[in-house]
């Protein structure tokens, strides 16, 4: 393996499995009961029954208590010289005479953990229990079936009569002589309850502990039934591991009648070829994938080549290898040479992506492919990797031919180039794809400037663009770097006021968790402009933080409480009254000062400006107030540059007057409170009322990008309706803008795990979708022009197995509580295990794997529901706590990370994790559940457990990956073996592993659902009539029901013209057969409520939305959020 991280992780690997596999156990041991040690593949009696074919079938009463059975599937070739030999493998146990040293060890050492005293003698624990009776521990023995089966039971393929046959004989024979040897050995104990004073000589003990006068000869049956089916010049196996022991009625036979992690070896002499399982599912692909020898069920299995056998693993394992960008171009992509000389370094590296064009050609012409359908495939993926490369060339003649494009493009890498003191990391130029992914993007968004040049003509084709990396990749600084070089552009070109971007993220957590990054790369932009002499008299760059009223503000009023952050008891308090740490518990966002790099960031509300400001309280810091707008009405009024929002925010467009600021479209300035979109100050504390200066049409305010990062998140109810306001978004920005500020809005997702993206994208944006990097045309998996597999660098293990012989809770937290101990015995007993490492390659001091240990302290436990997450914590707090601290080993400490629990807690456990590396009394357990799998991002989470497998594969390895992104990862999956889909993990384990970006399941979302527009339609008709009806009427604002009926009345406002804008806003057409059914009942509905307006009786305090309501279908109001999916009904008394 390539570093210590590596070993590290498969050294607790290696001692986890030793562990719960029972490896670890000595062949003479003295404990409670094996059932209690072994935690995989027990395969226990009394679980089959036969069926009338001769073969078995599972007892559905018993079947998940233990394994009912291990099969496994293969095919060989006919071969007259081939030999197969089948070996059971598996752990048996019987007792013997009790020990009386090891049992006098096994008694000291379990009180002394109980009690925390370490007893050094048996007197004093009769001093200390004189009345106390006890079970006697067993003294067992072990025995591994595999070694009592010689070379293992022969299948000859020359002379294979019966098609279907046991091997239960031949096994049982070889079992016998294991009786006969150990039938002297195996006792049945006289006594079972013992008090210390019986441990205290040796006589004493051998009289009260002795052994019944009987002889036990030990009946373990295993049968092995073999099915085989001809399949021209192949023969397919099957072989079923059954559990025959017969059951006896006694408590104690002197032996236990399970097996322990149970399995199958089949080995093959040189004439045996092993083949090929054929997956329907790759059929049609192109790319080389690793061959599957061997299907299995209640188990795993691979095919070793070394040994040309087929083995069943109870514990299947994955070393998953890092993906690493491709450093051979780094030279040409760093700041420095971007800066010097833009032009001819990206030349560079566009001709070698010519050179790797011309070699993936070369290989679709040498291939001979499996099925016409790969061959097409192989073909397209060659065709776009061509697009690409001339959206690429494209770029670099932007930056070569104008002088605008040119700068942005500097002003960008300088941006990137420079360190704030509160950075850590040196980095020193772009990652391949990012430069190339910004470079590509230019055309698009330089297009609205250059309307007229037909170089850039093919930006004008509708498409959304789909940035698709692996989590932890790298592709925020990409889109960040597209935002920032959109930035300096419209600076440059004479955009001063109005949004360049909006970054929507579909998770609260995830907004926030990103706006440090944003923040920090926008506050370095400013240190840039500032020291520009083309910008820097312009506007500061800004961000705003535009997220739910529950979090944020959507104003502030002088008597505006404190957000509710989706409590139940609703504070009171106002924030205008708030003190300083009021106001940091709830609207801190911030905690260091990205350009200091010191937590002095306190909240301050200034009720000059009337914003609520993060300001830097370090008087050596030169920045006061972070660039930061965190109130609905502060971004409105001020413009920032970029907004990071949420997806559900966008439901604001029909509830807000405001809203249609964020594309420029205000009417007056105030010179203390910013812009407008009325005949006053939207500020409602301004004492400046009438000093307003109107404002004339702004330069391209319209944002040119909308990046919606984690979009295979947009999906189900929550995709489907924000489909409809991205489209009103995109046909308001294209025909409904004032004619000179119209323009193409560039949709942007990013995804580590989507399929079917093209469909996605045509459903969410109802356009082309175009992924980058595209489908790299190359048999070759893990690897293309911008990354590669380090194949020496593991970025995490993962490994999965079922906790038998428990309750699925029970098996949870035991899983957790086994690594701990694991974990802790490491640091315990220090140079031992270091000594023990370094034999396993380990290069580093003691001191470094001392310090590495806590790398994998803190434990992370995926749930799939809240409640279980709730359940575990108290059996961890309970069961979990008191093992711990009978053996000495540091309690969990645990915090839930669920969605009940607000983002200001999460930031605060992990500060306190960041903050506590060392302290064992810290923060080292955390219950999440999905809330984990996006935007939490912190290198202690490097051992983490799925409690059940997710319910899709996209949420799977989005959790997983919080692991390994720094340090190697383990990942353990706790397999629930009620469910089928788990149960489908287990066996196909590695299988998944290997094609797991291909196994992600399309994202549910129909952008044209059939009862979707009930919901939708009553805020799209709000946004319209108030976003771009009020412009046009010159009103300052529609929310009153009765200014619309008045502009209904004298014709301003005309139905026709109303249903046929949202016709359009729609996306409807002739092509889309439910788009037929949208266009119909867009007309029932409007004109049912604005007939309703027209022709009701109003006041002035009857809202628009209440309105609309009222005549709506289902009674809806405009949606406050894209999540309101409940229905509303109405209930009379």
């Amino acid at each position: 393996m390539a570093n210590n991280y590596n070993i590290m992780a498969d050294y607790i690997v290696t001692k986890y499995i030793e562990r719960i596999s029972g490896d670890d156990i000595t062949e003479t041991f003295v404990d409670e009961s094996p059932a209690d040690r072994v935690m995989v593949g027990m395969l226990a009696e009394n679980r089959v029954d036969e069926s009338f074919s001769g073969g078995y079938v599972e007892n559905n009463n018993t079947r998940f208590e233990s394994v009912p059975s291990i099969s496994i599937s293969f095919i060989v070739k006919k071969n007259p010289e081939g030999v197969l030999r089948v070996i059971p493998r598996g752990l048996l146990f019987y007792a013997v005479e009790p020990d009386f040293e090891k049992t006098v060890e096994y008694i000291i050492q379990k009180y002394s953990e109980k009690d925390n005293i370490p007893y050094t003698g048996i007197d004093q624990l009769c001093e200390c229990y004189p009345e106390e009776k006890f079970s006697l521990p067993l003294t067992y023995k072990k025995v591994r079936i595999e070694d009592e089966m010689g070379e293992g039971i022969s299948i000859d393929l020359a002379s294979i009569k019966d098609r279907k046959f046991h091997l239960e004989d031949e096994i049982a024979l070889r079992l016998s002589s294991l009786a006969d040897r150990i039938t002297g050995e195996i006792c049945i104990t006289r006594c079972d309850r013992i008090t210390f004073f019986d441990l205290t000589n040796k006589e004493r003990f051998r009289i009260v502990t002795g052994t019944r006068e009987e002889r036990v000869n030990p009946r373990w049956g295993i049968d092995i039934y073999c099915t085989i089916l001809e399949e021209g010049e192949r023969y397919r196996f099957l072989l079923q591991m059954v559990n025959k022991t017969p059951v006896d009625s006694k408590a104690d036979v002197g032996y236990l009648p399970k097996i322990f992690n149970a399995g199958i070896t089949v080995s093959g002499n040189e004439a045996v070829e092993f083949q090929k399982i054929e997956l329907d599912y790759f059929k049609n692909s192109y790319k080389r994938r690793e061959p599957v020898y061997v299907v299995a069920e209640n188990t795993s299995a691979y095919y070793n080549a070394a040994t040309n056998s087929i083995i069943t693993d109870n514990i299947p394992k994955y070393y998953q290898k890092r993906l690493k960008t491709k450093d051979t171009y780094n030279q040409y992509v760093t700041f420095d040479k971007l800066i010097e000389a833009p032009v001819g370094n990206l030349t560079y590296v566009y001709d070698e992506m010519r050179k790797d064009y011309r070699k993936c050609e070369q290989e679709f012409n040498a291939t001979r492919f499996e099925t016409p359908a790969a061959k097409e495939r192989f073909r397209e993926a060659l065709e776009e990797y061509g697009r690409e490369i001339n959206r690429f060339k494209k770029g670099i003649d932007q930056i070569e031919y104008k002088d605008y494009v040119k700068k942005a493009f500097l002003y960008m890498n300088k941006t990137f180039q420079t360190k704030l003191k509160g950075e850590h990391r040196i980095i020193s130029g772009w990652r391949l794809f990012q430069i190339v992914f910004i470079v590509s993007m230019i055309c698009e968004m330089i297009r609205s400037e250059y309307k007229d040049d037909r170089t850039i003509s093919e930006a004008d084709i509708e498409v959304a663009n789909l940035l698709y990396f692996p989590t932890g990749g790298g592709k925020t600084e990409a889109f960040l770097g597209a935002c920032v070089f959109d930035m300096f552009f419209d600076r440059l070109r004479g955009k001063n006021d109005g949004i360049t971007a909006i970054l929507k993220y579909p998770l609260r957590l995830l907004a926030v968790q990103q706006l440090d990054r944003v923040l920090a790369v926008v506050m370095k932009a400013n240190i840039v402009r500032e020291a520009s002499d083309d910008l820097c008299f312009s506007n500061p760059f800004q961000v705003g933080f535009f997220v739910g009223k529950n979090n944020t503000p959507n104003t502030i009023s002088a008597f505006e409480p404190l957000s509710d952050r989706g409590r139940k008891d609703k504070p009171s308090d106002l924030i205008i009254e708030s003190d300083q740490d009021t106001l940091n518990d709830y609207y801190r966002f911030i905690d260091t000062c990205p350009y200091c790099g010191e937590k002095h960031v306190n909240l301050r509300f200034n009720k000059d400006t009337w914003k609520l400001e993060h300001v830097c309280d370090n008087p050596e810091c030169p920045i006061t107030v972070l660039p930061l707008l965190i109130v609905d009405n502060e971004i409105y009024r001020y413009l920032p540059s970029l907004v990071v929002s949420t997806v559900d925010k966008m439901a604001m467009l029909g509830t807000t007057n405001d809203f249609r600021m964020l594309f420029g479209q205000v009417k007056k300035q105030c010179s203390v409170h910013g812009f407008s979109s009325g005949s006053k100050c939207s500020c409602s504390a301004c004492s400046n009322k009438n000093a307003l200066r109107p404002v004339s049409l702004l330069k391209d305010p319209i944002p040119t990008l909308f990046i919606q990062d984690e979009m295979h998140l947009v999906k189900e109810s929550l995709g489907t309706f924000d489909s409809h306001y991205e489209s009103f978004l995109n046909y308001y920005a294209k025909e409904l803008a004032p004619v000179s500020q119209r323009k193409q809005i560039r949709f942007v997702g990013a995804t580590a795990t989507i399929s079917m993206y093209k469909e996605h994208i045509r459903n969410l944006y109802h356009m082309t979708g175009r992924r980058f990097p595209c489908e790299y045309p190359s048999a070759k998996t893990g690897e293309d022009f911008y990354s590669y597999t380090d194949t020496n660098d593991v970025t995490r293990i993962l490994l999965g197995y079922a906790p038998y012989g428990r309750s699925i809770t029970d098996g949870m937290w035991e899983s957790v509580y086994i690594m701990r101990l694991v974990v802790y015995k490491m640091i315990s007993d220090l140079n031992a295990s270091y000594t023990e490492i370094c034999q396993a390659g380990f290069s580093g001091s003691v001191e470094d794997f001392e310090e590495m240990i806590y790398d994998y302290w803190i434990e992370l436990v995926y749930n799939n529901r809240k409640q279980d997450a709730m359940e575990l914590e108290n059996a961890f707090q309970n069961q979990g706590n008191n093992y711990l601290e009978a053996k000495g080993v540091p309690k969990f400490v645990i915090e839930q990370m669920t969605s009940d629990v607000d983002f200001q807690t999460v930031r605060q456990t992990l500060f306190n994790i960041q903050a506590n590396r060392h302290n064992f009394e810290s923060t080292n357990l955390l219950l999440a559940t999905s809330t984990i799998s996006h935007g939490v991002d912190e290198d202690s989470f490097n051992l983490m457990y799925f409690f059940g497998m997710p319910n899709n594969n996209a949420e799977y390895i989005q959790a997983y990956s919080r692991t390994g992104r720094k340090y190697t990862g383990i990942v353990i999956d706790i397999i629930r073996l009620m469910r089928v889909r788990d149960r489908s993990y287990l066996k196909n384990f590695v299988i998944f592993h290997q094609n797991r970006d291909d196994l992600v399941e399309s994202v549910p979302i129909n952008r044209w659902a059939k009862n979707a527009i009930y919901s939708t339609l009553p805020g799209l008709l709000s946004g319209l009539l108030m976003q771009y009806y009020t412009v046009q009427t010159d009103s300052d604002n529609l929310y009153q029901a009765v200014k619309v009926k008045k502009l209904l009345m004298d014709g301003s406002i005309s139905i026709p013209d109303v249903t046929e804008k949202l016709i359009h806003a729609y996306g409807c057409n002739d092509q889309e057969k439910m788009s037929i059914a949208y266009r119909e009942i867009i007309e029932e509905e409007v004109e049912n409520i604005l007939s309703g307006i027209q022709n009701g009786n109003f006041t002035t305090s009857d809202f628009l939305s209440t309105a609309i309501a009222k005549f709506s279908k289902g009674k809806k109001s405009p949606m406050r959020s894209l999540r309101d999916t409940e229905e509303q009904i109405l209930i009379e008394i």
